[in-house]
C-alpha cells in the first residue's frame, strides 16, 4: 500500500493504473524502462489499453514497485519527464518529449501533463507497507481435519508457525494419466508435493516403495519435499526455500 500525504492509502496497482490512464502507455513505458530506475519487466502493448508482465515468475511491475526506493525513483522520473523543474518551462500541455507520439495523435487534444503532476507531487512522501492477501485455499482447521497422524498435524502447525503459505490441499492423490501413483500428505499448486514420513516409513519395504513412487513423480515434473520425523527441520527448511518464507 502507498500512503499519500492526505493519509489516504492507495494500492500500488491503483497508482500504476492512475499514471497509465493519464500519461498513456508510451510515456509510462519510457519511465519504467528508464536506465536511471531500472527495467521493471514491462512491455507496452499496442494501443493505450494496458501492459503485459514479462518478468520471470510472474513478478513484473507491481512487485518491483513495492520497493520504496524504486517507487520513489519512478515517481521522480515521471515528474521530470512531465517537465517539472524544466528551466524553459516545458510545454503548455503535451509535446513529443513527454506525452505525444505518432501512435496517439488521435488523442493529442486530450493529453495534459498538468493533470497528473499534482497527484504525483502528493506522493513525494510515501510509505509502502506489505499487505498479506488472504489465502483462497483451505483454512488451517480444514487441512488439520484431513491429517491422518499426529506428526502430520505437527508439521502443518510448524508450517503455519513459520509464516509459510498453507498447503492448497491435503491427502491429494497424484495421477499419471488414469493411474494413481501416490497420495501426498500436502500439496502446493501447481507441482510441490510434501510427504510427511513418520516411523512406519523407516521399514525397508516401505522405503523402497516410497523411493520408486517419488522418483516417478520427479520424472513427471513434480518437486518433492520430504519431512522426516527424525529431522523435521531439514524438510521444513527445504519447503521454505521452495514456497518462500
Amino acid at each position: 500500500m502507498v500512503r499519500r500525504l492526505s493519509g489516504e492509502e492507495v494500492a500500488v496497482g491503483q497508482l500504476l493504473d492512475l499514471v497509465q490512464e493519464i500519461v498513456t502507455d508510451y510515456a509510462l513505458f519510457r519511465i519504467l524502462h528508464d536506465g536511471r530506475v531500472g527495467d521493471v519487466g514491462l512491455n507496452a502493448l499496442p494501443g493505450i489499453g494496458g501492459f503485459g508482465q514479462t518478468a520471470e515468475g510472474g513478478t513484473g511491475a507491481v512487485e518491483a514497485l513495492t520497493d520504496p526506493m524504486r517507487l520513489g525513483d519512478i515517481i521522480l522520473r515521471t515528474r521530470e519527464l512531465l517537465h517539472e523543474g524544466d528551466p524553459t518551462g516545458g510545454c503548455e500541455r503535451a509535446c513529443y518529449e513527454c506525452l505525444r507520439t505518432f501512435r496517439n495523435q488521435f488523442i493529442h487534444h486530450l493529453l495534459d501533463r498538468t493533470l497528473v503532476l499534482p497527484a504525483l507531487q502528493a506522493l513525494e512522501a510515501l510509505e509502502v507497507n506489505p499487505v498479506q492477501q488472504p489465502s483462497a485455499g483451505l483454512s488451517f482447521e480444514e487441512l488439520e481435519a484431513q491429517c491422518q497422524s499426529d506428526f502430520e498435524r505437527e508439521v502443518l502447525a510448524a508450517i503455519r508457525d513459520r509464516g509459510l503459505p498453507l498447503p492448497d490441499e491435503a491427502q491429494k492423490t497424484i495421477y499419471d494419466g488414469d493411474e494413481p501413483i501416490a497420495t501426498v500428505d500436502f500439496f502446493y499448486a501447481p507441482r510441490i508435493l510434501v510427504f510427511v514420513d513418520g516411523s512406519p516409513h523407516y521399514r525397508d519395504y516401505i522405503q523402497a516403495a516410497d523411493t520408486r513412487k517419488r522418483r516417478r513423480l520427479k520424472a513427471l515434473g513434480y518437486r518433492v519435499v520430504v519431512v522426516m520425523a527424525e529431522n523435521p527441520e531439514a524438510g521444513l527448511s527445504d519447503l521454505a526455500a521452495r514456497v518462500g518464507g
